[in-house]
């Protein structure tokens, strides 16, 4: 039995530089995605970096969303993704990513991965923030 939702406003983990942003749903609970924010900041290698957000269940992609626009060398941009913005929408204000989201609930066991095309091995990205309305299995 799933008790009523709380928000909780969750930190995640920091990823080693070169590395991507992996956040799993922990057992017995259930998230409903209100809000995620990942800030990316690019070595002084000349590439063309492209975020993508994959959402999955640990073995089966079901939703990705991908930027609109390339992140080039030098540079910290921040990554809004919300609901509610018109799905597949990315909008650039000077170093902030806008991106729209479908509504989704997540259940026990899935992830919120960024897949980054051109990553670099010094690229980093900080511990992603996010805001999530969390049922937890009262009966776990």
């Amino acid at each position: 039995t799933f008790h009523q939702g709380r928000i909780r406003s969750i930190t995640g983990a920091n990823p080693a530089a070169g590395a991507e942003v992996s956040e799993t749903v922990p057992n017995a609970t259930r998230w409903r995605l209100m809000a995620l924010r990942i800030i990316l900041t690019t070595d002084g290698t000349a590439a063309n970096r492209r975020m993508e957000l994959t959402i999955d269940d640990g073995a089966v992609i079901f939703s990705t969303h991908k930027s609109s626009v390339q992140q080039t060398a030098t540079l910290t941009w921040n990554y809004n993704m919300l609901p509610g913005l018109g799905f597949e929408q990315t909008t650039l204000v000077v170093d902030t990513l806008n991106i729209g989201l479908p509504p989704l609930l997540l259940a026990e066991g899935y992830r919120l991965r960024t897949v980054t095309a051109s990553i670099q091995a010094g690229d980093d990205y900080a511990a992603p923030q996010y805001v999530v309305e969390e049922f937890v299995d009262a009966d776990a």
